[in-house]
C-alpha cells in the first residue's frame, strides 16, 4: 500500500485512498510528534494533507496550524496568539506568484518589484526567528504562465519573468546567510512539471488553489523531505546490484570485456551516464555499498573495465555472493553501523525488488527503478531521496570516515579479551 506514497506517483490513488492511507500509518506506535506551521498565501488544505502522509510514512506525527489563505503575513507581523500558543517546531510559508504585489505592472522596475518582496519576506523571517527560534521553509517563485511582454519578456527589466529571477536570486543569498531558512524550489519542480501541469486555472478560480493536484503531491513530497533532512532523516546509503544495473550484460557469463558499458552504443552509454550520477551523489557524501548475486572476484572485476566511472574503491561494503539479498542488506548495514532506515535499495530485476520490500516493509526505500536502464538515473534523481539542506566538508570526507571505521572495528576484533586490547 505505501509504494503509493513513493516515486513515480500516482497521483489519483494517493488523492482517493488518503484516509485509508492515514489510518494505516498512524498504527505505527513509534511516531515522532512534531508541530508544523503552515503559512498560506493560498489555500492550503490538501497541501497539509498530502504532507501530513508523507511524513507520517517517514516516522513523524505531525500536528499543524494553517491560516486562511492570503494570511501568511499577517499572522506573523500581528503575532497572531493561536500561532504564538501552537509554538511551531518548523514554519513553513506556502506561497505564490499570484501575491506578489505589482508583479505585472510594467511602470515598476522588475529590480524594485523584487526589492519589495524580499523587504516583505525578511521581516517575516525576522519574526519567527525570534518569535519561535524554530527552522523555516520558504517556497521560492515559479514563473509566471504568461507573458504579457512575450518573448521580451526575458529582456525588458520591468517584465515580471525578470522581477521573479531578481527575487528567487535574493531569496537564494538571504537563505545562505541564514542558518534556519531553508528554499523548497518551487522554480525547478515547476520547470521539471511544465508551467501547464503546474498550475489549474479552474482550481485556482473555484478554490483559490496556486498549483493543480499534481504540482500539491510533488510539493508536499519535496517539503516532507526538507524536513527529513533537518531532523537527520535523509537517506545515507545506496545499495546497488550489478548486472543490468551498473552494466549490461552478466559478468559471470560474459566476463569484464563481454559487459556493455561505454561510449560505443546508445545502451552503454546510459550504463556510463548512471555510473557517473552515482559517482556524483558519492562524491558529495552518499555512502556506497554492492549486493550482487555474483562470485566476489567476477563482480569486482567489472570496476576494472577500461570505461568504468565507478571503481571498487568507491564501496564502502560489497556483498558478492549467493545469498539472499535481504540477508547481504542487513549486514550492509552492520558493516557501516547506520539504520536500516537510511538505505535505499536498486536493482534492475522486479522480483528481488518485492523482496526486499516485503522483508523490510518502508525501513528500506525501493525506488520502482524498472527494468531499462534509459530512465534509471532521472527516476532515481527525481525520486529525491537524498535530501540535504547544508553541504560542507564533512559531507564529503563522510565515506573515508565510514572505511576509517570499519578498519577500527576490525583492528579491535583481533584482540582476545581486554588485557590484551
Amino acid at each position: 500500500m505505501l509504494e503509493i506514497l513513493e516515486y513515480p506517483f500516482e497521483i489519483n490513488k494517493i488523492i482517493r485512498k488518503k484516509k485509508i492511507l492515514k489510518k494505516f500509518l498512524l498504527k505505527n506506535k513509534n511516531l515522532v510528534n512534531i508541530k508544523i506551521a503552515i503559512l498560506g498565501a493560498s489555500t492550503t488544505f490538501e497541501v497539509v494533507e498530502q504532507i501530513e502522509l508523507f511524513l507520517l510514512k517517514s516516522g513523524f506525527r505531525p500536528e499543524f496550524y494553517f491560516t486562511e489563505y492570503g494570511q501568511h503575513y499577517n499572522v506573523v507581523i500581528f503575532e497572531d496568539k493561536e500561532l504564538f500558543n501552537f509554538k511551531p517546531d518548523i514554519v513553513y510559508i506556502h506561497i505564490s506568484n499570484e501575491y506578489i504585489d505589482g508583479l505585472n505592472n510594467h511602470n515598476i522596475s522588475s529590480l524594485k518589484k523584487a526589492k519589495l518582496e524580499i523587504k516583505k519576506l525578511k521581516n517575516v523571517w525576522k519574526k519567527l526567528s525570534l518569535n519561535f527560534n524554530c527552522s523555516i521553509i520558504q517556497d521560492n517563485f515559479e514563473l509566471p504562465e504568461t507573458r504579457s511582454l512575450g518573448n521580451y519578456s526575458f529582456t525588458s527589466n520591468k517584465s515580471s519573468n525578470q522581477a521573479i529571477s531578481l527575487l528567487n536570486q535574493m531569496i537564494n543569498e538571504e537563505a545562505n546567510n541564514l542558518s534556519f531558512l531553508n528554499i523548497v524550489d518551487r522554480f525547478y519542480l515547476s520547470s521539471k512539471i511544465g508551467l501547464k501541469l503546474w498550475k489549474d486555472y479552474s482550481l485556482w478560480l473555484t478554490s483559490k488553489y496556486s498549483l493543480s493536484y499534481k504540482a500539491i503531491t510533488y510539493l508536499s513530497y519535496t517539503v516532507s523531505n526538507i524536513i527529513n533532512s533537518i531532523h537527520g532523516k535523509s537517506k545515507k546509503c545506496l545499495i546497488l546490484d550489478l548486472d543490468n544495473t551498473l552494466w549490461g550484460g552478466v559478468i559471470g557469463e560474459v566476463g569484464k570485456e563481454g559487459i556493455i558499458l561505454g561510449r560505443d552504443n546508445a545502451i552503454g552509454q546510459a550504463y556510463l551516464d548512471f555510473q557517473l550520477y552515482i559517482k556524483e551523489l558519492k562524491d558529495r557524501g552518499i555512502i556506497l555499498a554492492v549486493c550482487s548475486k555474483n562470485e566476489f572476484n567476477n563482480a569486482k572485476s567489472g570496476f576494472d573495465h577500461p570505461d568504468s566511472i565507478l571503481k571498487f574503491n568507491d564501496f564502502t561494503s560489497f556483498k558478492a555472493n549467493w545469498n539472499p539479498k535481504s540477508e547481504n542488506i542487513k549486514e550492509i548495514a552492520d558493516d557501516i553501523n547506520i539504520g536500516l532506515e537510511s538505505l535505499v535499495f536498486i536493482d534492475d530485476n522486479p522480483a528481488e525488488r518485492e523482496i526486499v520490500r516485503k522483508e523490510f516493509g518502508s525501513l528500506i526505500t525501493v525506488p520502482e527503478i524498472g527494468n531499462d536502464i534509459a530512465n534509471f538515473r532521472a527516476i532515481l534523481d527525481e525520486a529525491d531521496l537524498f535530501t540535504i539542506t547544508s553541504f560542507s566538508n564533512e559531507d564529503l570526507k563522510r565515506n573515508e570516515f565510514y572505511k576509517d571505521n570499519k578498519k577500527i572495528e576490525k583492528f579491535l576484533s583481533n584482540f582476545k579479551n581486554y588485557n590484551e586490547y
